[in-house]
């Protein structure tokens, strides 16, 4: 395959999400410029041979704003093996990533880095949503590429393993890892930043124990109650979540570390998604 064929152009697009008025965009990523390349729906994208990945939302034909999040060099094959593009992730399973379990693994955000994974930036370094609102608060619960972590690595490995999807030509790995060597990510380094280190240290205890308990919660919701009501006792738990943390901090540091100030409530989950896939197979 020629490079030309494997090399692309990835862009991250960001949109209000689901609530009027709450900090949160939802992000997904395409291989052309909707601006340039206005296409109405999956199959018009398909049949230019362009890929468009939902991220566990809904075909949106332009972004909000208009231009880009971002943009860099992907690895065509690399995404397409981490992420299936131009399939619904409510009705397809391999447009889900490692993102299994919408709302209890991850959101949009963690779906999106996960195609991204397969990027680069013009330093190398492969691109993520990190911008879009709510990306801080999604990171502290969910981490960067989602909670099921052992399946990411071994996803990335297996797409990796392919020379044309993950060889010296492709994006993704050769850059940043998610995690630093002192084992921080996005949401720890800018929490090492701003903190002393005990109260960073405090910090990042109440975000492996709120992470992992708001995981345990949400599947538990999602197995026994509809998708609305789940999505919507998530969102609760979240703000629960969130002012215990906001006890530990500062306002302005809160609003630093998360991007809204500790009163603004916020609504991650998506409801329309939330067992989504459980009522298309139905």
């Amino acid at each position: 395959m020629s490079n030309a064929l494997i090399m692309r152009t990835a862009y991250v697009w960001v949109t209000p999400a689901f609530v009027s008025g709450a900090p949160v965009d939802h992000t997904w990523v395409t291989t052309y410029d909707n601006q340039v390349t206005p296409l109405p729906d999956v199959e018009s994208v398909d049949a230019l041979g362009e890929r468009y990945w939902f991220c566990w939302g809904s075909f949106h034909a332009d972004g909000n704003p208009a231009t880009p999040l971002r943009s860099g060099t992907v690895n065509v094959p690399f995404a397409e093996c981490l992420v299936r593009p131009n399939a619904d992730s409510r009705v397809d399973s391999s447009a889900r990533g490692t993102i299994f379990t919408y709302g209890a693994d991850g959101v949009c955000h963690q779906l999106a880095n996960q195609v991204l994974w397969a990027s680069k930036d013009r330093t190398g370094v492969p691109l993520t949503t990190a911008g879009s609102n709510g990306y801080k608060a999604s990171v502290f619960f969910y981490r960067m590429y989602g909670r099921e972590k052992e399946a990411w690595n071994d996803k990335k490995t297996s797409c990796t393993a392919n020379p044309v999807r993950g060889g010296s030509g492709g994006g993704g790995g050769g850059g940043r890892d998610e995690m630093t060597n002192n084992g921080d990510d996005d949401f720890d380094r800018d929490a090492r930043r701003i903190l002393p280190p005990t109260r960073f240290a405090e910090l990042k205890a109440l975000r492996e124990r709120f992470g992992a308990e708001l995981q345990l919660e949400a599947e538990a919701k999602i197995n026994l109650t509809p998708g609305e009501q789940a999505a919507a006792e998530i969102n609760v738990a979240i703000n629960i979540y969130l002012h215990e943390v906001a006890k530990l901090l500062s306002r302005s540091e809160f609003e630093s570390l998360f991007g809204f100030p500790p009163e603004q409530p916020i609504e991650l989950v998506d409801r329309k998604m939330v067992r989504a896939d459980k009522e298309v197979d139905r």
